[in-house]
This record gives structure tokens, C-alpha cells and sequence, in this order.
């Protein structure tokens, strides 16, 4: 799957493009939003983009300048510039930039697939045409990156790949937890968004911007965090015993709180799975995480919800 960031500075555009792209072409999902071209750049020194879908025209940092940034600094992202069509002959000029196409304003979810099902054939081909042994290079991978992608094989019950990752965790004497671990979901509390707006709220960058936060976060902390399609970040938690995984769980939750408030996001909500002592159970954690996040409303007797339902007390500014 490859990952893409929207950049525009009309929120209307970057929720139509971070809800609809995952649905009109599979092969895509977006990872990041920016509302121009100088957000878009900090959040591409953190993480890779296979595409960029950027407005032509924004304050700051217009859509061409980032182009130009891109074909200097990651010249295999592709940059797909969307402008209006007395923008166009403007936005032709980028062809120095390598830009892969152009989206003429008003979008339509067919011109859309059109444009995505090219650059889709473009990744593609460049992966098809490296070496079987040079695709995925995990040897490669930072510590921090070969954990990510050996709980994301896990969780995705990818066992072929699992034993091909840990093979090389033991080569550097890494493990993914300590005694016991789990899963911890964070996501924004949409109900109680949809309760307080009387506008829809723009979702998909709300998830989008605490996923980033998240990611500062657990790097900060050395924690592995990974961005589901669902909106929702999971976080790998690893102690020596129960009681300080639990209490692991309350501090996240309190900073990540925290951060979310001071930067003016909504209130958030989580949820944990089961503490399991064997890594390849991490799924069931992850599975336990999404039920408890549905269900603690309905089941407030549940004991094996208690302490969750703890977590979903609300946060108080000071």
C-alpha cells in the first residue's frame, strides 16, 4: 500500500481526499494532511510519502515551491498538483519538477481513480524492476523501524514475514516486549465531537494530526506506534510486570491527553487489550482493544473492561 499526504489549505479539499482515496483506489491511503506547503514539508522529514496531492495555490508555500522542494530532496514521491483551470497553464510549468499529473478543480471521484490508477502503474513498475532481494531491504531498517514493521506483520498475522523479521531482531539482540505487552488504541472521541459541532467535523485530519502526535511521542519515549485505515493509532506497550504495564497505560493516556488539548484537537478515547507474555498474541490484544473500545458503553459491569473504563474518564484542563 502506498502512503499519501493531501496538501491544501481548504479544509473541504482535504476531507474529500483523506475519506474518499483509500475507497476509490484500494492501493492508496493517506498518512498525512498539511494545510501548506511548509506543514507538508516538516511532516515529510518524518515519515516517507510514495505520493503528494497538493493545491496549487496556498498560503505560505504554494503547491509548485513544494514541488520543487520534492523533486530536489525525494525525487521517487510523485507530486500530483490540483488547481483551477485558470490555473492551469501556471500549473504545466511544473513539468520541470517532475510532477506526475494534474487534477482539474472541480474533483470527481473518476478523474480521481484515473490519475491514482497512473501513479499506482508508475510505483509499480519502479518496484517491479528492482531486485527480488532489494525490494525490501529490512536489514536496513533502523531498530525503530524493523519493530514497527514485526508488530505490523503480527497484527496482520503475516507469519512467513514474521519469521523473516524476527530472524534479524535476534541478529541485534532486540525483542519486540519485555515480560508482558499490549495493545493500546487512540483515536478521537467522535461522539462526543458529533455531540458538541453542529458542523461535520473534519475527521480524517483530526485522526491524521493525533496519529502524528502519537508518533512524536512514542519515538520520544521509545514506544512503537503504528497508523491503522480505521483512523485509529496502536501502540505497542512492553514491561516487566502487569502493574507497570497498567500504569504505562494511564501515563500515555494522560500525556497524549494532554498534547491532543494543547494543540486543539478534540477530547481523546482508548482502550487496551489483554497483557499477553508471548508476542505472536498480540493480536488477540489489538483484537481485545478495538471490542473494549465498542463495548464499554454497553457492558459498565464488565470486569474485564474495568480498568478501561477508567482510561475513558474525562480530561481535565487545568
Amino acid at each position: 500500500m502506498y502512503n499519501v499526504l493531501v496538501v491544501d489549505d481548504e479544509q473541504m479539499m482535504r476531507t474529500y481526499l483523506s475519506r474518499n482515496i483509500n475507497e476509490i483506489c484500494p492501493a492508496f491511503r493517506v498518512t498525512g494532511v498539511a494545510s501548506d506547503g511548509l506543514e507538508a514539508i516538516e511532516l515529510m522529514k518524518k515519515q516517507h510519502f510514495h505520493l503528494v496531492i497538493t493545491d496549487i495555490r496556498m498560503p505560505e508555500m504554494d503547491g509548485l515551491m513544494l514541488a520543487k522542494y520534492i523533486h530536489e530532496s525525494s525525487s521517487s514521491t510523485r507530486v500530483i498538483i490540483i488547481s483551477g483551470y485558470d490555473e492551469f497553464e501556471y500549473a504545466r510549468t511544473a513539468i520541470k519538477y517532475q510532477v506526475t499529473d494534474y487534477l482539474l478543480k472541480p474533483l470527481n471521484d473518476k478523474n480521481l481513480l484515473e490519475v491514482l490508477n497512473n501513479v499506482k502503474e508508475q510505483l509499480d513498475n519502479e518496484l517491479n524492476k528492482q531486485p527480488l532481494s532489494s525490494k525490501i531491504q529490512y536489514n536496513r531498517f533502523s531498530d525503530e523501524e524493523l519493530k514497527a514493521a514485526l508488530l505490523s506483520a503480527i497484527l496482520n498475522r503475516d507469519n512467513d514475514l514474521v519469521l523473516q523479521l524476527f530472524g534479524i531482531m535476534e541478529q541485534r539482540y532486540l525483542s519486540l516486549i519485555d515480560s508482558y505487552g499490549a495493545i493500546m488504541l487512540i483515536t478521537v472521541d467522535e461522539l462526543e465531537l458529533l455531540l458538541l459541532e453542529k458542523d461535520v467535523p473534519d475527521l480524517s485530519t483530526y485522526h491524521l494530526k493525533l496519529n502524528q502526535f502519537c508518533h512524536d511521542y512514542c519515538k520520544e519515549h521509545d514506544y512503537i506506534s503504528i497508523y491503522e485505515d480505521h483512523g485509529y493509532t496502536l501502540i505497542l506497550l512492553g514491561a516487566a510486570s502487569e502493574n507497570e504495564l497498567k500504569n504505562r497505560v494511564y501515563l500515555i493516556y494522560d500525556d497524549i491527553a494532554k498534547i491532543a488539548s494543547s494543540n486543539q484537537l478534540p477530547s481523546i478515547t482508548c482502550s487496551c487489550g489483554r497483557f499477553v507474555s508471548d508476542m505472536m498474541e498480540l493480536s488477540l490484544s489489538k483484537s481485545d482493544a478495538y471490542t473494549t473500545l465498542a463495548l464499554t458503553l454497553k457492558d459498565l459491569r464488565h470486569q474485564f473492561f474495568r480498568i478501561i473504563l477508567e482510561l475513558r474518564r474525562p480530561f481535565c484542563q487545568n
